[in-house]
C-alpha cells in the first residue's frame, strides 16, 4: 500500500465531546475529550464548499420524493394492499410537511402556519397504525408530527395523539429496547424516542420516562466518545443513525442536550465525510452492514446528495436490487415499499434548527490524498470471542483508488452473543469512477471488491 509522505499534514478531527455523567448536567461542563478519528492528507489542498442555503435542487428534489412516496403509499390502501407499518406515521408527517413546514418568525419563533392546513390524512394514517406505538422506526414521527403540527390539530385528534403517546411510554430500560448500546441505530432510535415522548407527556410518567432516556443516550454517548461508532460508515444505517439524532437536536429539551447530539452527529458526519470517494460518490474503506454488495450504495446517499457532497447525484435504487433502500424511483425495483423515511430528512432539512454538516467537514471529501484511521468494537472483552480491546479501521484514498479494511469482524451486538454479519465489507477496494470509460464497459458501473470471512469454516 502506497505510503503517506512525510511532508503532509495530519488532520485531527477535532470532535470534543461533553463528558457530563447526564444530559442534564449543567451546560458549564468542560470538553476533554478526543474520539479516535483522524485523517492525514495534502495540506492547504481543502475546497470550502458553498452552504445548503445556495443548493436548492436537492432540497426540491426531496421534496418530489416524500410527494412521490405518499401517493405511493396511499394508492397502497386504496388499492387494500398491506403496508409496512412505520410508513404510516412517516406517510403522516410527509402529507403535513407537504402542506407547510415550520418556518421561523421575525420575532425568532418556530412555528407554522396553521390556516389552510388540511390535517385528515395525517390522522387517517395515525389512527390506521393504532393505539400506541414503538420507540423504534415506528415512533420516529411522532415527536416531530406533535412538535410540528400539534397547534393545528383539533382538540379531538390532539388528545388521542397525547393518549398514543401516553400509552407508549417506557417505564424501565428494558421496555424502551432489549438492543445492547452497541447496535448504534437501534438503540438511538429508542433513546431519542423515550427522550421526546416523555418530554411530551410531562407529569411523573413522562419525566420518569425522558430520564430512562437520557441515561440510555449518555450511555450510548460515553461508550462512543471511547471506543467510536460502533456500527461504522453503514451505507443504509448511518441514516438512521444521523435522523434519531436530527429529532433529538431540533427538540431535547435537556440542560447542553442540543450540544451533545450536534457532538454525535458532528462524528458521524466526520465519518461519512472523511470516508466519501467523490469519483464512485461512496462511501469507502470498511463498512459494517451493506446491503449493495456490489456498489455500496444505500439510504445514506439520500443525506449525502441534499448535504452536497461532491459528485452526488440523486440516489436511485439499481435493478432488482435485493434490498433497495432508495427513494420513490427505485421502490418497485427492490423491496416494493415506499421509502417514506425520506420525509424524517426532509423535516431535518427545512427546519429552522435542523442539522447541517460544516464546512470543515464537507472539506475533507475535496483532500486527494488521504488516510482515515478509526475504531470500532466494544471496551475490553465482548462476548463473541474478539481478540483485542478495539477493532481498527484503516482507509487510503486518493483520486483513482480506495482501499481499507478492518482487522476484526464486526458484529452488530457487542455485549451479547451474536453471529458475524455477512453483510459487512472487512476488505473493501475501490478502483476508479463508478462508471468506466473503456469500449468493453458498455456502461456498466464498476462494482467495488470485497472478502467475505467464512468465520464458520464452511465454505
Amino acid at each position: 500500500m502506497k505510503a503517506v509522505p512525510a511532508n503532509k499534514a495530519l488532520l485531527l478531527l477535532l470532535l470534543l465531546l461533553l463528558t457530563p455523567e447526564t444530559v442534564a448536567a449543567p451546560a458549564t461542563t468542560e470538553t476533554l475529550r478526543l474520539i479516535p478519528l483522524a485523517v492525514t492528507g495534502l495540506a492547504g489542498t481543502t475546497q470550502i464548499i458553498p452552504p445548503l442555503a445556495v443548493k436548492p435542487a436537492p432540497t426540491l428534489w426531496l421534496r418530489a420524493q416524500v410527494q412521490g412516496t405518499l401517493a405511493f403509499l396511499l394508492a397502497e390502501i386504496a388499492a387494500g394492499n398491506a403496508t409496512m407499518s412505520r410508513d404510516l406515521p412517516n406517510g403522516a408527517l410527509g402529507s403535513l410537511l407537504l402542506q407547510v413546514a415550520p418556518t421561523r418568525s421575525a420575532a425568532g419563533v418556530i412555528d407554522v402556519d396553521c390556516s389552510g392546513l388540511n390535517t385528515s390524512t395525517a390522522m387517517m394514517l395515525l389512527r390506521r397504525f393504532g393505539p400506541r406505538t414503538d420507540t423504534s422506526f415506528n415512533g420516529q414521527s411522532y415527536p416531530l408530527i406533535w412538535h410540528g403540527y400539534e397547534r393545528c390539530l383539533s382538540p379531538d385528534d390532539r388528545a388521542w395523539l397525547l393518549d398514543v403517546l401516553n400509552a407508549s411510554l417506557p417505564q424501565t430500560w428494558a421496555e424502551a429496547t432489549t438492543q445492547d448500546y452497541s447496535y448504534t441505530n437501534m438503540f438511538l432510535m429508542s433513546a431519542v424516542n423515550t427522550i421526546l415522548f416523555g418530554e411530551i407527556v410531562g407529569g411523573n410518567r413522562g419525566i420518569f420516562s425522558a430520564a430512562i432516556g437520557y441515561r440510555m443516550f449518555n450511555t450510548w454517548y460515553n461508550y462512543t466518545r471511547l471506543a467510536s461508532i460502533h456500527e461504522f460508515t453503514s451505507p443504509t444505517y448511518t441514516h438512521v443513525q444521523v435522523t434519531a439524532l436530527h429529532a433529538g437536536f431540533i427538540y431535547a429539551a435537556g440542560a447542553g442536550a442540543r450540544a451533545q447530539f450536534r457532538a454525535a452527529l458532528d462524528l458521524i458526519w466526520s465519518d461519512t465525510c472523511a470516508n466519501y470517494y467523490p469519483p464512485q460518490a461512496s462511501l469507502t474503506g470498511p463498512h459494517s452492514r451493506d446491503y449493495d454488495t456490489l456498489l455500496g450504495h444505500g439510504i445514506h446517499d439520500i443525506e449525502i446528495y441534499v448535504h452536497g457532497l461532491p459528485g452526488a447525484t440523486p440516489p436511485r435504487c439499481e435493478w432488482q436490487d435485493p434490498h433497495c433502500e432508495g427513494p420513490t424511483e427505485g421502490a418497485v425495483n427492490g423491496t416494493g415499499e415506499p421509502m417514506t423515511v425520506d420525509a424524517i430528512s426532509f423535516f431535518n432539512l427545512v427546519h429552522p434548527n435542523g442539522y447541517a454538516p460544516t464546512n470543515r467537514m464537507l472539506s475533507l471529501t475535496s483532500l486527494p490524498e488521504r488516510t482515515v484511521q478509526s475504531k470500532f468494537l466494544a471496551l475490553a472483552t465482548t462476548a463473541n470471542g474478539n481478540e483485542a480491546r478495539f477493532g481498527d479501521l484503516y482507509n487510503f484514498i486518493t483520486d483513482d483508488y480506495a482501499i481499507g479494511s478492518a482487522s476484526q469482524d464486526y458484529i452488530t451486538r457487542t455485549h451479547g452473543k451474536y453471529f458475524p454479519y455477512v453483510g459487512d465489507k472487512l476488505v473493501n477496494v475501490l478502483l476508479g469512477p463508478l462508471m468506466h470509460s473503456g469500449a468493453e464497459s458498455h456502461g456498466r458501473a464498476l462494482p467495488q471488491i470485497s472478502l467475505q470471512p467464512d468465520w464458520m469454516d464452511n465454505p
